[in-house]
């Protein structure tokens, strides 16, 4: 079981898995993996903006741009495609 549930983490082919009496539950677990990942992602890129938007504030006085520029910028760094929905 511990080397399917890697190789659903890892992305890779799961091979023969004749001994395995629950596949549901693998299934689901597929399922939960690109939702975690995606998490992961949302995280990164908000950390990101963040820190984006701290540096730009710092100085005070005058600073263009939002909060939605920042987490494009923050989207971009981190070379995530626009079509990715986060």
């Amino acid at each position: 079981m511990r080397r399917a549930i890697q190789c659903i983490v890892e992305e890779k082919q799961l091979g023969d898995l004749s001994t395995l009496e629950d596949y549901t539950a693998l299934e689901e677990l597929k399922a939960v993996v690109p939702e975690s990942k995606l998490k992961e992602l949302r995280a990164k890129v908000q950390n990101l903006a963040f820190s984006i938007w701290a540096r730009r504030v710092q100085g005070g006085g005058n600073y263009p741009g939002d909060a939605g520029s920042d987490w494009f910028a923050a989207r971009n760094q981190l070379g995530i495609p626009s079509d990715v929905v986060l």
